[in-house]
């Protein structure tokens, strides 16, 4: 988890039980996200509770959904060590992460063979690399 994710996670956790006492929602709750009543959040107010924070993001309105396959594609597409993307992903088994994304591996391997293609590969006078000419006098 990033370390500015985690501290913000920690501050709103810390403010939850000023939060229920406020709200009068009785024992702060287990939950991270809680309805407006401090219960666990329905299908409905959970949407509304992504429509209002991408609003206020200056994002267009999306789903969690989306946001999970953008973020599981920004970090296999810089290259992070898919094992550690099926964790964070919660993915049962690497190849679900790399198939399910495999569009991404596609777009990067795409960039890899361009960054190939900006090298001289024929080095000093047309040589190709790692071939050495030797010349008899």
């Amino acid at each position: 988890m990033p370390e500015e994710l985690r501290r913000v996670m920690i501050e709103h956790r810390r403010r939850l039980p000023e939060e229920a006492l406020k709200k009068r929602w009785g024992p702060v709750p287990k939950f991270v996200f809680p309805s407006t009543e401090g219960g666990i959040m329905n299908k409905c107010s959970y949407r509304r509770w992504i429509e209002k924070s991408a609003e206020k993001a200056g994002i267009e309105r999306t789903r969690l959904r989306n946001l999970r396959h953008t973020a599981i594609s920004l970090l296999l597409n810089s290259g992070a060590d898919p094992f550690a993307v099926q964790k964070l992903a919660g993915h049962s088994d690497v190849r679900l992460t790399t198939q399910t994304y495999a569009h991404v591996q596609a777009d990067a391997l795409r960039r890899a063979v361009g960054v190939l293609d900006r090298f001289d590969m024929a080095g000093k006078g047309g040589e190709e690399v790692g071939h050495n000419k030797t010349t008899a006098s």
